[in-house]
């Protein structure tokens, strides 16, 4: 039993534990299709995915690099192409008594 604790105090060092980062409000201001998660405050949710992801290890770095990637970036210039189906109809007209 004296050899397990002396191979341990020898041995490779402990783990520290490792503290997660949490959603800040103040990213919402930069990033306009940024929410939290309902679920989870180590969460953002994209507005425009429709999907949550962690920034529980890396924090605003994975918030950063959720928005320069290549498939958001493509859903975002689609999006700020097409138009809202209310462009397609006219407004009814009010009656005149």
């Amino acid at each position: 039993m004296e050899d397990k604790e002396a191979s341990n105090s020898k041995g490779t060092p402990t783990k520290k534990a490792r503290r997660f980062c949490h959603y800040n409000f103040d990213w919402e201001s930069r990033f306009v299709w940024l929410n939290k998660c309902d679920e989870d405050n180590t969460k953002g949710y994209c507005k425009l995915f429709k999907n949550s992801f962690t920034v529980a290890y890396d924090g605003l770095k994975a918030v950063t690099h959720h928005a320069e990637a290549k498939k958001r970036k493509e859903c975002e210039s689609a999006a700020a192409m097409s138009h809202r189906m209310k462009f397609f109809f006219t407004p009814k007209r009010q009656r005149l008594k």
